[in-house]
C-alpha cells in the first residue's frame, strides 16, 4: 500500500451516548487562563471533583449501571454560559478536566486515559448556565472492523 501524506484518514468509530449529566459550571480558579494562588485552586479543585461526583453518582442511581465502569469511552461537552463571550474549545476542556477526573470518582470510567475522544462547545444560554457532559461508550470491535475494511480497501487500490 502507497502511502499519501496528504491523504486524510477517516475511521468512523461506532459510540453510543449512555451517560447525561447537567453540572454546575467549573469554578473561576480551574480556569487554565487565571493565575491564582496554589491552595485557593488545590481547594476549589478538590470541591468542584466531589460535588461533580455526587451528582453523578446521584444520576446513577436511576440508570442500570451493568456496564460500568468503562474502559473505551469518548466524552462531549457543552458549555453553556450566561455571559454572550465566546470560549476556546481547547479550554473548555482544560476548564473541565475536575470533573473528567469525577467520572472516575463516580466510577463510570475505570480511568480517564482510556477515554479516546473528547469534543467541547460553547453555547449561549443566559437564564441557565452550566454544563452538560455525555459520555459515550466506544464499541473497540467496530472500531477495529472499520481499520481493516480501510487497509484492505487501500490496499487494494
Amino acid at each position: 500500500m502507497n502511502w499519501d501524506r496528504n491523504r486524510t484518514i477517516k475511521i468512523t468509530i461506532k459510540a453510543s451516548p449512555i451517560f447525561r449529566f447537567e453540572l454546575e459550571l467549573p469554578p473561576r480558579e480551574l480556569d487554565p487562563n487565571v493565575r491564582s494562588h496554589w491552595a485557593k485552586k488545590a481547594n476549589a479543585k478538590k470541591k468542584y471533583r466531589k460535588s461533580s461526583a455526587l451528582v453523578m453518582l446521584s444520576s446513577l442511581n436511576a440508570i442500570d449501571g451493568g456496564q460500568l465502569p468503562l474502559m473505551d469511552a469518548g466524552i462531549s461537552i457543552q458549555w453553556f454560559a450566561a455571559r454572550n463571550k465566546p470560549k476556546d474549545p481547547d479550554n473548555i476542556i482544560a476548564h473541565c478536566k475536575t470533573a473528567i477526573d469525577a467520572l472516575e470518582d463516580a466510577e463510570v470510567l475505570t480511568n480517564d486515559r482510556f477515554v479516546k475522544w473528547i469534543t467541547s462547545e460553547w453555547q449561549h444560554r443566559k437564564n441557565n448556565p452550566g454544563l452538560e457532559l455525555t459520555v459515550y461508550k466506544i464499541n473497540k470491535e467496530d472500531t477495529i472492523e472499520s481499520y481493516v475494511k480501510w487497509v484492505q480497501r487501500e490496499g487494494s487500490n
